[in-house]
């Protein structure tokens, strides 16, 4: 059993919609990274 399970539901919902734009973002970090990488 997990702690967010004791959460309520739109927090949950909120906590997934950071973590969703959280690897969204770092995975165009990781694709600029290696764009430069090769151009270079």
């Amino acid at each position: 059993m997990f702690a967010t399970d004791l959460l309520p539901d739109h927090f949950r919902r909120r906590l997934g919609a950071v973590s969703g734009t959280f690897q969204l973002s770092t995975a165009h970090l990781s694709a600029a990274q290696l764009s430069t990488a090769v151009t270079r």
